[in-house]
């Protein structure tokens, strides 16, 4: 019931996802829990040793909300920088942090979610890199589509933005349909985000604000209630940024600003825009 949770929950693909054991009883717990569920596994390099590694390794979080009403600009950059403090204070590196804000405005709550990796974890991380091929085949395998069906659409710092068409048959095989799959894959081959039918922006930062609104515009849907602003994601150097966790595209514009503060003007980012 807990795998299947976090499966639901993060949006997960089953037929990309391997069960990974670590701890003394992995070996006996895992195989069985991986069979039961269809779902592949395997057993981690010195498994029973993984526990204590673990916890020198293991991404760090610090979450901070406030009560604000309506909140600003100001308000955002403040609530930023104190959760950014926070988590270099609890051994964070950082160049790994990356922050997510979330405005409530119906209980008037502002929220930002910190993580950041430990200097341990930051070094392991180079040796494990993948090359653009290795990518392109676990991007094919997570989309259903051969490796030759798939491209590297953009590629900044730590970030590979791949794009693949997938078609398809509706309406018992009457009308032919075709999805543009976008995956966000970083440095060790991970898939760190995965959307379909959505739009790959690379663009240095001084031109970024003009081509966001462009997407924000361009993929805002309205309606009788109201309208409803895309799902942004930024990339750039080793750090992502979320930015869907605001209500209305000014929140988002200044969102991006903050992120990219410290971001030279002639640097790469990519955009990733999706409905949903």
């Amino acid at each position: 019931a807990v795998v299947n949770a976090l499966i639901d929950d993060y949006g997960l693909n089953r037929s990309i996802i391997y069960l990974v054991g670590g701890g003394g009883s992995a070996s006996v717990i895992v195989p069985y829990l991986g069979e039961k569920m269809g779902i592949r596994h395997k057993i981690a390099r010195n498994a029973p040793y993984i526990s204590t590694i673990g916890v020198a390794m293991a991404l760090m979080m610090e979450r901070l909300e406030r009560s604000v009403v309506n909140p600003g600009p100001e308000d955002i950059r403040k609530l930023r920088n104190d959760v950014t403090e926070m988590i270099v204070k609890s051994g964070a590196n950082p160049d790994t942090v990356e922050i997510s804000v979330e405005i409530d405005t119906q209980k008037s709550i502002i929220r930002a979610v910190a993580t950041g990796a430990t200097e341990l974890r930051t070094k392991n991380v180079a040796e494990r890199r993948k090359t653009p091929d290795e990518m392109a085949k676990i991007v094919a395998e997570s989309a259903g589509v051969k490796p030759q069906d798939v491209s590297l659409a953009a590629q900044t710092g730590g970030w590979y933005a791949f794009t693949a068409v997938k078609t398809g048959r509706a309406l018992f095989g009457l009308i032919k349909t075709k999805k543009e799959l976008v995956r966000m894959v970083d440095s060790e081959g991970v898939i760190r985000l995965q959307k379909n039918n959505a739009k790959v922006v690379m663009t240095k930062k001084k031109n970024l604000p003009a081509r966001l609104s462009e997407l924000i515009e361009e993929l805002t849907v309205y309606n009788a209630g109201g309208s409803m602003l895309p799902r942004i994601f930024l990339y750039f150097r080793q750090k992502n940024a979320d930015l869907s966790g605001v209500t209305d595209k000014e929140q988002m514009m200044s969102l991006a600003e903050q992120e990219l503060e410290f971001v030279d003007d002639e640097e790469a980012v990519i955009a990733v825009a999706a409905q949903g």
